[in-house]
């Protein structure tokens, strides 16, 4: 009984084996020509990435040239970089001294934080005056709320203004 066992373990052994070595014998590499393609064909395609991947960059910064209204025509992007971060720093510079903030010494961050705060202390002031609660709304949101009411106020001055009119 034991010996059957034994042999049933060595026949077993013998077929996997015998099978690796089939599937292994069907694996042929490219040789000569075949391999020097194939490499040239891999590079080609990892250099056309690349140049996928830079043409992508390249749009970016284009687009933030745009938005910020700065040429960035003829400069290499790390020149690029540079002009648009010193423009959107010029940029925060001109909003912080708009709404009178002082940002001396301040991180991008923390300016752009603190010209969210200030913006939305002088929407809840606005919207105080005209007697309207804007909590818990996005800025956009609270600045068409704004808009409306300031509309909905100036028609209602319109309407006594005709009506003092028409009464004298």
């Amino acid at each position: 009984m034991m010996n059957k066992k034994v042999l049933g373990i060595i026949i077993a052994t013998i077929v996997s084996i015998g099978s690796a070595a089939t599937a292994f014998a069907a694996d042929k590499t490219p040789k000569g020509a075949e391999a020097k393609a194939a490499k040239i064909e891999a590079k080609q395609e990892k250099q056309a990435q690349k140049a996928e991947k830079q043409a992508q960059k390249s749009a970016k910064l284009q687009e933030k040239a745009a938005k910020l209204g700065v040429d960035i025509t003829g400069l290499t992007d790390e020149e690029a970089k540079a002009k648009l971060e010193e423009a959107s720093n010029a940029k925060l510079q001109e909003k912080a001294t708009k709404l009178g903030i002082d940002i001396t010494g301040l991180t991008d961050e923390e300016i752009k934080t603190k010209l969210k705060e200030v913006s939305n202390a002088k929407l809840q002031e606005k919207a105080s005056k005209l007697g309207i609660d804007i909590t818990g709304l996005t800025t956009e949101e609270a600045k068409a709320k704004i808009k409306e009411a300031k509309a909905e106020k100036q028609s209602v001055k319109t309407e006594q203004n005709t009506s003092e009119t028409t009464e004298q």
